[in-house]
């Protein structure tokens, strides 16, 4: 159970970290562009590191693109850090992290579909994105791992780390795509008609790229006849720390099927159940940070969906 709720804020990452720093800059005179094409550019750029349309039709010089193209990377893979040291999880190969960035935005699936140009010379581009499962195929994976694997000693950090990374990488090929969703991005001119992408069309991309399991995001409305596995967002946020411990406990009855008289029997003080509630409230936490506002039974039922079921 501890190693679950370490892992459930590194999931978060990946909504989150997808940054976009694209920009075409067209000729100094009025002149067309083919919309289409430097959006396809700028795309493949972004997430592929495919750089060479981006560099012809910018004029700008490659090894400077490539940079810009690396910097996104380790931005990436700091942000992926930060999350595993949340955690407790100890990369030793820092390379690793940035590794698994360049196959996360490089495994997006998009096209760059056509283009409408307004009164005032800017264009409209429409891209479809096929949003990919990755965080749900990841966290399956996860879960499974840890299930399977003991409980580690000395170089526990070292071993969730390396899991972890494991998991998002088997997360990557497994990953399927659904169905489109069409996103217009705008391309808008300044006074010299150099173009640039509009940043906010841009990150609406960079959030659709991955979805989450719509058991996540949507609460079920379900009655669960406990009070703790009723509570919402609001009503975890204003508990004091005894009554999130007592939320914790009813979290792990459901998971492990205690009746109401092996709950009673249950020392609240031993040090072995306190860490482990603790490290279940982190869980709790990074879940509603991330901006989901399921009840806690919803979650509970998820998670015993991906094999924290220990009621047989």
């Amino acid at each position: 159970m501890k190693k679950m709720i370490r892992v459930k804020r590194i999931m978060a990452v990946l909504t989150g970290a997808v940054l976009f720093a694209a920009a075409f800059t067209g000729c100094s005179k009025k002149a067309e562009i083919d919309p289409v094409k430097v959006m396809q550019a700028v795309m493949d750029a972004e997430l592929k590191g495919d750089v060479d349309e981006y560099v012809k039709l910018s004029g700008e010089e490659k090894e400077d693109v490539l940079e810009e193209y690396d910097e996104l990377l380790d931005d990436f893979a700091e942000g992926l850090a930060q999350e595993f040291e949340a955690v407790g999880a100890i990369i030793a190969d820092q390379n690793e992290l940035k590794d698994l960035a360049k196959k996360m935005l490089a495994s997006a699936k998009y096209e760059v579909r056509d283009a409408e140009k307004d009164e005032d010379d800017n264009y409209t581009v429409n891209i479809a994105i096929y949003p990919s499962d990755l965080i749900g195929a990841t966290m399956q994976t996860a879960v499974k791992m840890i299930l399977e694997n003991p409980e580690g000693g000395a170089d526990f950090g070292t071993e969730l780390g390396n899991l972890i990374i494991d998991a998002f990488n088997e997360g990557i090929e497994k990953q399927t795509y659904g169905e489109e969703v069409v996103y217009p991005v705008r391309l808008i001119h300044d006074e010299d008609y150099q173009y640039e992408p509009d940043r906010g069309d841009l990150e609406a991309i960079g959030s659709g790229l991955y979805t989450i399991p719509e058991e996540l995001v949507v609460a079920s409305g379900k009655d669960y006849g406990n009070t703790y596995l009723n509570w919402l967002k609001e009503d975890w946020q204003t508990a004091s720390d005894d009554e999130k411990m007592n939320c914790c406990l009813a979290m792990m009855q459901k998971m492990f099927g205690f009746s109401d008289e092996q709950m009673a029997m249950i020392d609240k003080a031993d040090p072995a159940l306190q860490e482990g509630t603790q490290m279940m409230m982190v869980g709790i936490e990074e879940m509603y940070d991330g901006g989901l506002n399921l009840s806690v039974g919803d979650f509970t039922e998820y998670m015993m969906s991906l094999g924290m079921d220990f009621t047989e």
